[in-house]
């Protein structure tokens, strides 16, 4: 076995899953995080058909879970409002209120004991649980799944939906095939292939590197992939550096204008309350905060409304404003580490405007080397010259337009393979590319209104 992968027998897996798994860590190291991925599915999906299947300890239906999770709750949090203020039902698969609730009202009150959090000895099982807080909770989930009915979370796991499923289908979990078709042209589609390949490549560190205690041996890619996909989905950071899953809270569905919550440390308490009335028998909504639509569509699979945040349109910017075989491109580099910008995730609001980052970035991008060289001598002036301000605008303004092409070109037709993905996903990907393609045009028209103030039309 090779280095990554010395403890994989030890950690329960079989000579043939070892060799699989050496595979895919062959295959990881192709040169794009595409085409490695492309290369890892096959041998991920041979893997699943190799181990055990990932399957619910009861499987009760859907009614019934949500039945028993309302139970639990109701008996370990006699005030947290179930019955009297909310209830828990499959139909909408979220949370409708009991009766009328006035805005400012406490929809829901969550102590601490009764939510999902990685313990120390969870945490301490390598150093990754301890630096990425979201591998710890994912594990301790696996540990509370694996312990069953002894798990004092037993009825909360028990109601968690399968991946794949209308509830927990986020794009991160699709197909490679399909994530490059239905999302290439968006926002969406560098956010998912990210997190797919952490997501692979953390569970080919744990079970092949890790010396993993003997609660998680025989860790499975499919209990892996469903963990996975619940704590993105699911986790809250209730403070700094610590994320939970919060039992029924996290059912209700998303709306900007929904319930703002909040946790009380004084009493370790997570409240939430209504931000405007809502009547009895409706659905009750909450915030999941201020969020652009592709990680809404990346970690929950949805899109939200318009009056979610904007798209991040701009999170490759830089490498889309740098020129090819550039001779300052160390030069420009060196300014924007000095503005903090250098890895800025730039985005665009929804109104179109263009925030100071990414205006300082393509100003950056446009001077050529004597003026960078002037520039590095005093990186935080707070202006530049008027013909700087003009080629920053134009260069924005022709990756925009290319951008709003491609994506006005995908609406028009069905781009191929289209027919092969899920009606829901491409579904979703329709939706975000149209509101992506509205963003685009609202933020060309604000571009074309700056360089006209600079004495140029833009065309």
């Amino acid at each position: 076995m090779s280095a990554r992968c010395r403890s994989a027998a030890s950690n329960g897996l079989t000579p043939g899953e070892c060799d699989v798994l050496e595979e895919v860590v062959r295959s990881l190291e192709q040169t794009t995080p595409l085409d490695g991925l492309k290369a890892v599915e096959p041998l991920l999906d041979r893997l699943s058909q190799i181990q055990p299947p990932l399957q619910s300890p009861s499987e009760p239906s859907r009614a019934k879970a949500l039945a028993d999770l309302q139970q639990w709750f109701a008996k370990s949090n006699p005030s947290g409002g179930t019955d009297q203020t909310w209830s828990l039902s499959a139909d909408v698969n979220g949370v409708k209120a009991c009766r009328d609730l006035p805005a400012g009202s406490t929809f829901i009150t969550v102590p601490k004991s009764m939510m999902v959090m990685a313990t120390e000895p969870t945490i301490a099982i390598d150093a990754v649980c301890e630096k990425i807080p979201s591998v710890a909770l994912t594990l301790q989930l696996i540990h509370e799944r694996r312990v069953g009915g002894e798990s004092r979370f037993a009825a909360y796991i028990a109601s968690l939906p399968a991946l794949g499923s209308t509830e927990l289908d986020a794009a991160a979990f699709w197909p490679i095939s399909q994530i490059k078709t239905a999302l290439e042209p968006t926002t969406a589609y560098s956010g998912a292939i990210r997190t797919r390949l952490s997501t692979v490549q953390h569970y080919v560190y744990l079970v092949g590197y890790v010396v993993l205690p003997p609660g998680f041996t025989r860790l499975s890619w499919a209990e892996w992939s469903w963990a996975s996909a619940i704590v993105l989905s699911r986790q809250n950071s209730i403070v700094p550096g610590t994320l939970a899953l919060i039992p029924c809270w996290d059912m209700a569905n998303h709306d900007p204008n929904g319930c703002r919550s909040f946790y009380n440390e004084d009493g370790n308490v997570l409240v939430s309350e209504t931000s405007s009335s809502v009547a009895a028998d409706d659905q009750i909504f909450i915030n999941y905060g201020c969020r652009p639509a592709w990680q809404l569509v990346v970690y929950q699979g949805f899109v939200g409304s318009s009056s979610d945040c904007g798209s991040s349109l701009m999170r490759a910017a830089l490498n889309d404003l740098q020129q090819p075989r550039d001779d300052i491109v160390k030069l420009r580099s060196m300014l924007l580490e000095k503005r903090d910008i250098a890895n800025a995730d730039m985005q665009v609001g929804g109104d179109g405007s263009v925030p100071d980052a990414l205006l300082w970035a393509a100003r950056i991008n446009s001077l050529d080397r004597e003026s960078a060289a002037i520039a590095l001598r005093n990186p935080n002036a707070s202006s530049v010259s008027p013909a700087n301000e003009r080629a920053a605008l134009l260069s924005l303004f022709y990756v925009l337009s290319t951008r709003l092409e491609d994506r006005e070109a995908v609406c028009k037709q069905n781009a191929p393979g289209m027919g092969a993905v899920p009606e829901r996903r491409a579904h979703v990907a329709k939706m975000l590319t149209s509101m992506e393609i509205s963003t685009l045009r609202k933020t060309i028209g604000w571009i074309q209104a700056r360089i006209a103030e600079c004495g140029n039309t833009g065309k």
